[in-house]
């Protein structure tokens, strides 16, 4: 999760999670540290060394857990979060 700069949003996986509305943004802290304890320990979710196209070409990958990508990629920024479709068996951004 991080502050757009210049601005009063906070963003998580490229999209607008919570906007302060002229709020003070030291206030803020607090829900990051919130935000970023769950992701660093929900047991769900573990690192994937590699870009959105690298994760769509990995075998065998746990369809289960949510994966966050360690490099930027053409379709995605670094330490973007996907989880896996079962529809389309394709991952996909987890806020879709």
């Amino acid at each position: 999760m991080s502050l757009l700069e210049g601005e009063e949003d906070w963003m998580y996986n490229g999209e607008k999670q919570m906007s302060l509305v002229f709020g003070d943004t030291n206030k803020i802290a607090p829900i990051k540290s919130g935000f970023n304890f769950v992701f660093k320990h929900y047991d769900n979710i573990d690192y994937f060394n590699g870009t959105i196209e690298d994760l769509n070409a990995a075998e065998n990958l746990d369809t289960s857990k949510h994966y966050w990508l360690t490099k930027a990629g053409r379709n995605n920024a670094q330490f973007d979060l996907f989880r896996y479709d079962f529809i389309t068996s394709t991952w996909v951004g987890a806020g879709h």
